[in-house]
Parts: structure tokens; C-alpha cells; sequence
């Protein structure tokens, strides 16, 4: 792919496979339910953290552990969401959505029967391939319904909800009902209602691809898919950057519930409104990061959003016995920045990269790569340290991969913005 069609791409193929959900209320719906689904998996998925302490107790596990089932869901979730992409592309989004809420819903009670590390590795794999499976096609779906001039704020509104149900109300929730029902079982059974209440809206609701509904006809990067989609530079650049973003935020999620209960003696509730600072940041940071992309452009918002929660977290490393209104801001900062960049990696930047048939595909590239590298492996390498080292060390593996990602991002990300693109043309 050239430069000057990956840059352009943005601004010219979505219009060129018009959608029937786009710039109407129907559009708000459609992001409505996929957003409160998505919110569930990230629940799911960020929720074990904040109940480690009680599982470990129970079940005799250590950090290594706690790495290894965050892991294997990250893993999972990184194979299965490029294959469901194409699924979806080839065969239709509802298909591989609907089954995928299902069985997420399902198998996320079950995390609550488990009695052995083998039998929650094997719980947390499973979840994790429905899970990858669903965000895949959704991120296809909001692409396909968004106005191109908005993509970054629409992508940015479907992502919230992964903060705000995994990072702030997950610690929360999971915190408050272990002072109601003292048993970390009952959290996970809990689970199961609201995902299944969504399945017929998602049914209802997501619309199929332009393409199969013939109001396009198949290009030839519409039968290539996985040659045609690695060729473009920004996919490429976005799959590191989002590997370093998702490094930082899942090994802080994932390991600060322990840091703050047994190296900073916090009570469980302390820790929970604490920690529940990621959420809250990453709340606002995911729909006013790429909302931000849209004004001042891809690259300035990218390298910007990479800079600032390096500097913030350093806290945690100078003066980790600050207070807690202290902390809570330094996570809020830590957390706004990167947040914001997984959807605009693995949403706004995935999608600009290639043309309208291949969405979902590139955007389960980027998700998938990063849930396998920065979800799986680096939150593993991370608990293999603080077993060794004291989980004091936590903060040195993601301050480090942000840093990757500047230096990354500066040197090959292009511009896609419509509005920044547009700006140029008008200074040549």
C-alpha cells in the first residue's frame, strides 16, 4: 500500500460503502448495547484482580499464578480475535458475535466452581477465546456504523466501557460484595445475568457488513484479507503501540490490587477506591483520546498520550508512601492516557489502515497481537519478577514498553486524521 492511499483512506472508502445505521439515533443504539456487552467482558476479565488476595488464600496461589491466569485469557484472546475478524468479515458480524456473548456469559460463572489452578487456567482460556471473538467483529460494527469524521469519538464511546466496568466498578463491586458475601464464588455467579439479558439486542440490533448485504462490490483486498491487511504500515506500527499500551494498563490492573493490600498494608476498601482510579481515568481517557485524534491529528495525540503517564506513574517509584488522594490522581493520569490509546490503536488506527471490507480483520490483528504480548505474557513476566523481587518491581516492565511505544509511533506512524489531513493539503 502506498502513502498516499493509506492516508486517504479513511476519508474515501467508508463513503464509498454507505450503511443505513450511520449518523442516526439507531447509530447511538447500536454502540449503546455493544459498549454495556463489551463492559461485561471487561468485568469479567479485570475483576480477578481485586479478588486475588481472597482467591490466593483459598487456593494457595502466588503472583506467578495470578500472571499465569491473566495470561492464558490474554493469550487466548489474542488468537481467537483475528480469526473471528475474518469470520465476521467473510461471514457476517452476528454469527460470531451472539455465540461469543454466550458462552463469555456462561463460562464466566463457572470461574466460580473452579477448584485447582489447572481447572481456572483451563476456565480462563476458554472465556478468553468467546472473548477475543466478540471484540473483533464489535470494533467492525462501529466503524461501520460511525461517520468518518468522527470515527475516533464514536470508537473512543464503544471502548469506555472497558474502563469503566473493568478498571472502576470491577475493584468496587468485587471489594464491596466480599464485605456482604465472603466468598469470592458468589462474585463470579453474578455474572451471568446481565450478558445474557443483552444477547437478543445484539441479534436485533447489529447490522451486517455493507458487502454482504450487496451494497459493495468485492475488491480484490476484499478476497486477499490477511496479506492485503499486513501490508499497511500504520497496522503494523499500531500492533506494537498497542502491545506497550495494553502492557502498561493490564500489569498495573492486574497487580496493584496485591501491591496496595501486601506491600502497602491497605485494607481491601481502601484498595478498591484507590485502584479504582484506573477506571475512572480510562473512563475519560477512551472517548477523549481518539476524540482529541480527531481535532489534532493522529501522530501529536499518539506520542502525547505515550509521554504523560510514564511521568505520572513515576510516583509509585519516588514516593510510594504518598497519600491517597495523591495516588488516586497519579492513577488517574496513568490511566487516562493509555486507556484512551487501546480503542485508538486497535479501533480509530486499525480501521484507517485498511478499506472497508477488512475492518473487523485489522482490528482483531491489533487486539489479538496485544492481548497475546502486552495481556498475556507481560503481565506473567511481571508476576515471575515480584515472586523474585518483591512486587515492589511491578512498575518497571510498562513504564518501559510506553517508552518503546514513543519512539515507535515517532518514527512510522502517518498521519489519517481527516481534519489533520485536511489541514496539510491546505498548507501545501
Amino acid at each position: 500500500m502506498t502513502q498516499s492511499s493509506e492516508m486517504t483512506q479513511s476519508s474515501d472508502l467508508p463513503d464509498a460503502v454507505p450503511d443505513r445505521h450511520r449518523g442516526t439515533g439507531r447509530e447511538v443504539t447500536v454502540i449503546l448495547v455493544l459498549s454495556l456487552t463489551f463492559g461485561l467482558v471487561s468485568f469479567d476479565r479485570f475483576v480477578i484482580a481485586p479478588l486475588f488476595p481472597f482467591i490466593s488464600k483459598d487456593l494457595h496461589f502466588n503472583y506467578t499464578d495470578l500472571g499465569l491466569l491473566v495470561g492464558a485469557l490474554g493469550i487466548a484472546w489474542g488468537f481467537s480475535a483475528p480469526l473471528a475478524g475474518w469470520l465476521s468479515d467473510k461471514f457476517g458480524r452476528r454469527i460470531v458475535l451472539v455465540p461469543a456473548a454466550i458462552v463469555f456469559s456462561l463460562l464466566s460463572f463457572t470461574s466460580g466452581l473452579a477448584m485447582t489452578l489447572a481447572e481456572f487456567v483451563l476456565i480462563r482460556i476458554i472465556i478468553g477465546i468467546s472473548e477475543g471473538a466478540f471484540f473483533a467483529p464489535s470494533a467492525g460494527v462501529v466503524t461501520q456504523v460511525s461517520a468518518p469524521k468522527r470515527l475516533g469519538l464514536t470508537q473512543g464511546l464503544y471502548m469506555t466501557s472497558f474502563a469503566l466496568f473493568g478498571s472502576a466498578l470491577a475493584p468496587v463491586i468485587a471489594t464491596q460484595l466480599m464485605e456482604i458475601v465472603h466468598n469470592w464464588r458468589y462474585v463470579f455467579f453474578l455474572t451471568i445475568i446481565p450478558g445474557l439479558i443483552l444477547v437478543p439486542f445484539l441479534w436485533h440490533l447489529i447490522p451486517e457488513p455493507p458487502h454482504l448485504q450487496g451494497k459493495a462490490r468485492p475488491t480484490s483486498a476484499t478476497r486477499r484479507h490477511w496479506r492485503y491487511v499486513l501490508r499497511s504500515r500504520n497496522l503494523r506500527v499500531a500492533v506494537i503501540c498497542e502491545i506497550c499500551c495494553e502492557a502498561f494498563i493490564l500489569t498495573l490492573a492486574v497487580m496493584l490490587p496485591s501491591y496496595f493490600i501486601r506491600f502497602l498494608h491497605y485494607k481491601p476498601t481502601d484498595m478498591g477506591f484507590v485502584v479504582s482510579a484506573l477506571g475512572l481515568g480510562g473512563v475519560l481517557g477512551e472517548f477523549m483520546v481518539p476524540w482529541a485524534s480527531d481535532y489534532l491529528g493522529r501522530r501529536f495525540v499518539a506520542i502525547s498520550a505515550m509521554i504523560i503517564p510514564v511521568l505520572s506513574i513515576s510516583l509509585f517509584l519516588i514516593h510510594p508512601d504518598a497519600s491517597k488522594p495523591l495516588l488516586f490522581a497519579s492513577l488517574f493520569i496513568s490511566a487516562f492516557f493509555p486507556f484512551g490509546l487501546l480503542g485508538f490503536w486497535g479501533g480509530t488506527v486499525a480501521s484507517e489502515a485498511v478499506d472497508a471490507t477488512n475492518t473487523a480483520l485489522a482490528c482483531g490483528l491489533v487486539s489479538g497481537t496485544a492481548a497475546i504480548f502486552g495481556g498475556g505474557i507481560a503481565p506473567y513476566i511481571v508476576g515471575r519478577i515480584s515472586d523474585a523481587y518483591g512486587i515492589q518491581t511491578l512498575f518497571y516492565l510498562p513504564m518501559a514498553a510506553l517508552v518503546i511505544g514513543v519512539v515507535v509511533a515517532a518514527l512510522f506512524l502517518r498521519e489519517t486524521a481527516p481534519r489533520a489531513l485536511a489541514r496539510q493539503r491546505e498548507t501545501v
